[in-house]
C-alpha cells in the first residue's frame, strides 16, 4: 500500500487528502466554523482518574483531551471539505473548504470565520474571492491568520489565461466585518497558494509545482510585504540545488524575520526531504541552513512545518517506526541564522503502519502538535489522531492524545491542525454526515490539564447525629460543572450518598449528617461524557 500525496492535486472526491496543506507559524492559529455543536471525546474508560501511570498512562496513550466544540459546514454540501486547512489566533478560527460550490461553481472553494472560546464558538463571517468564483480554484485549501489578517490560498485559480497557476488573497477585518485587501499571484508561478504563512505584515506563499528553467516541479516560494494596505512581492526564494520535483514550498512558515521551506520531494545523497532556513535583513533574504531527515531515508521530511521564535517543528510522515512502514514521526530543531540542530525525535506511541504522524504539525511556543490523519480509532480505520507534546531544548514530554467523538472510517481527523495557547483546532475534512458525503468538520479542543477534582472534610471524627460538611472544586471542568457524586467505598466498590449541585466555578458543598457508626471513606466523582475523574479518599470516623 502507499499512501497518496496529500496536497491539492486531486479533483475527484474520492481521494485521500495527503501532505498538510497548512504549514502554521506560532502566531498563526486555526478557525473554526458555523453550526457548532458540544461533544465529548472519550478519555480512559472505568470510574476513578484516567490512568495516570507515566505520561502516556497505563497503556501508552495519555486520558484524551476532553472535545470543547465541533463545527461544522456551514453549507453542508458534498465534497465542501470543510476543515481542509485551519488557521488559529487567540479567539478567532479561520477555517478553509476548499470543495465549496460557490455560485454553481463546484469546487470555488470558501473560507469561514469564527470566533469563541471553550464550548461557546459561532460563524461570524464568509470569505470568497472579490472576483467571479470559477470551477476548480480550491479556495481554502490554504490559511493562515495574523491579528486582524488572514490569508487564503487558491492554488487552481486560472490567472492570466495559465490554469492552476493560483493566487492568495489577503483580507482584513474582525467580528463580522471582513473585506478583501488584495490579491496576490507569482510571476510564472504553479499552484502558488499550495502553502500559505504569515507573520506581522509579511506573507509566504509556495508554488511547489513551479519550473526553475529546465526543472519541472522544482518549485519557489514569494515573499510579499504590506504597506498600509498596498502588498508588494519582496522576494522569490527558490532551491538553491534545484531539481526535477523538489516541490520546495510544498510547506512554509515564517517568524519574524525567519522563514522555514519544505521540499519534501527533494532527494539528495538518498535522503527522502529536506528543510531550508533563509532569514531577512532589510529587504534581503538569505539561505542560513539546510536541515535534512536525520534517518537518511525517504520519509516526506519537510511536508509540514511550523515556526515559533528559535523552534522549528518537521513532520516526515514517510518514517518507518519500529518496523511500521509510513508510521510516521516529527523532529523538534533549534538554532537561529546559519546555527540549527536537531533536539528531539516525536513519534505516535502507538505506532502502525500507514499512521502518517507528521502529515500536520503545529507548534505555539512550548506546546506542539503532531496528527496522524490516517490511523485507525476503535478498529475504523482513517479517523485520525492528533497528539500534543510540551517542552523545550531536548525534553519534550507527550500529553495528550486528541480523536473525535464521532469517529468514523476515512474522516482523517488531523488533515490540518493548529494550536494557539490552551487550545487546538484540527480539521476532518472528509467527514461524511446523514445529509451529505466528505462535508468535513472541525473540532476545538482543549489543551489544558484534565479535569481534577478535589474536597474535605469540616470534620474527620464524630459523634453519629454530627452534622460534617464536605466541600471541594473541579479544576478544569468542561461544558459548566453542573453535579458531582459523592460516594463510600465499600470492598472496593462505590456506593453512591449524594448528587451534589456544582457553581459555574466547580465549587460545590454538602453538609451530610451522619446516621451510622463506622469508617467512612468517601471520594467526590466528576463525569464528563464518557468520562469520570475521582478525588482522592478522605476519610471520616462516625463513634458513639
Amino acid at each position: 500500500m502507499s499512501l497518496p500525496r496529500r496536497r491539492v492535486k486531486w479533483r475527484s472526491v474520492g481521494a485521500p487528502l495527503a501532505c498538510a496543506l497548512v504549514l502554521l507559524i506560532a502566531t498563526c492559529a486555526a478557525l473554526a466554523a458555523p453550526g457548532m455543536s458540544q461533544a465529548f471525546v472519550p478519555a480512559a474508560t472505568g470510574s476513578g482518574s484516567p490512568a495516570p501511570s507515566g505520561p502516556w498512562g497505563s497503556e501508552g496513550l495519555a486520558p484524551q483531551a476532553l472535545q470543547r466544540a465541533e463545527l461544522s459546514d456551514p453549507a453542508a454540501a458534498t465534497n465542501d471539505r470543510f476543515g481542509s486547512a485551519v488557521a488559529l489566533a487567540a479567539g478567532t478560527a479561520l477555517i478553509g473548504a476548499s470543495g465549496t460550490t460557490v455560485n454553481g461553481q463546484p469546487e470555488a472553494g470558501a473560507a469561514y470565520i469564527f470566533s469563541g472560546s471553550g464550548t461557546s464558538w459561532s460563524q461570524q463571517a464568509a470569505l470568497v474571492p472579490s472576483d467571479p468564483a470559477a470551477i476548480n480554484e480550491l479556495f481554502g485549501a490554504s490559511v493562515a491568520l495574523f491579528g486582524d489578517t488572514a490569508v487564503v490560498g487558491a492554488p487552481w485559480k486560472t490567472v492570466g489565461g495559465q490554469s492552476d497557476a493560483g493566487a492568495a488573497y489577503v483580507f482584513t477585518g474582525s467580528g463580522t466585518s471582513w473585506s478583501q485587501q488584495d490579491e496576490l499571484t507569482g510571476s510564472g508561478a504553479l499552484q502558488f497558494g499550495d502553502a500559505v504563512a504569515i507573520s506581522g505584515d509579511t506573507v509566504l506563499v509556495g508554488a511547489d509545482e513551479q519550473s526553475n528553467g529546465y526543472q519541472m516541479k522544482a518549485g519557489a516560494v514569494y515573499v510579499f510585504t504590506r504597506s498600509g494596505t498596498t502588498w508588494t512581492q519582496e522576494a522569490e526564494l527558490t532551491d538553491p540545488g534545484t531539481m526535477d520535483g523538489d516541490e520546495f514550498g510544498c510547506s512554509v512558515a515564517i517568524s519574524g524575520d525567519t522563514a522555514l521551506i519544505g521540499a519534501d520531494s527533494a532527494a539528495r545523497d538518498g535522503i527522502g526531504g529536506t528543510v531550508y532556513v533563509f532569514t531577512r535583513s532589510g529587504t534581503t533574504w538569505t539561505q542560513e541552513a539546510v536541515l535534512n531527515d536525520p534517518d537518511s531515508a525517504y520519509d516526506y521530511f519537510g511536508c509540514s512545518v511550523a515556526l515559533s521564535g528559535g523552534t522549528a517543528l518537521i513532520g516526515a510522515w514517510g518514517e518507518t517506526v519500529d518496523g511500521q512502514n509510513q508510521a510516521g514521526a516529527a523532529y523538534v530543531f533549534t538554532g537561529a541564522g546559519a546555527s540549527w540542530s536537531q533536539q528531539a525525535e516525536l513519534i505516535d506511541p502507538d505506532a502502525a503502519e500507514y499512521d502518517s504522524f507528521g502529515d500536520t504539525v503545529a507548534l505555539d511556543g512550548t506546546t506542539a502538535l503532531v496528527a496522524a490523519p490516517w490511523k485507525s480509532v476503535g478498529g475504523a480505520s482513517g479517523v485520525g489522531a492528533a497528539y500534543t507534546y510540551t517542552g523545550s531544548g531536548t525534553n519534550w514530554s507527550p500529553q495528550r492524545e486528541l480523536v473525535p467523538s464521532d469517529a468514523t472510517a476515512n474522516e482523517h481527523f488531523g488533515d490540518s491542525g493548529a494550536v494557539s495557547g490552551e487550545t487546538a483546532l484540527i480539521g476532518a475534512p472528509y467527514l461524511n454526515t446523514s445529509t451529505a458525503s466528505v462535508t468535513g468538520a472541525a473540532y476545538v479542543d482543549g489543551l489544558v490539564s484534565p479535569p481534577s477534582v478535589s474536597f474535605k472534610a469540616s470534620k474527620r471524627s464524630v459523634k453519629v447525629g454530627s452534622k460534617v460538611t464536605l466541600s471541594g472544586l473541579v479544576r478544569n471542568h468542561v461544558a459548566g460543572c453542573r453535579s458531582v457524586f459523592i460516594e463510600r467505598k465499600i470492598n472496593g466498590r462505590l456506593a453512591r450518598l449524594k448528587t451534589a449541585t456544582c457553581s459555574a466555578t466547580g465549587a460545590f458543598k454538602w453538609t451530610w449528617r451522619t446516621a451510622k457508626t463506622g469508617k467512612w471513606v468517601l471520594v467526590v466523582i466528576y463525569k464528563a461524557g464518557a468520562t469520570k475523574y475521582s478525588s482522592k479518599s478522605v476519610t471520616v470516623v462516625v463513634h458513639r
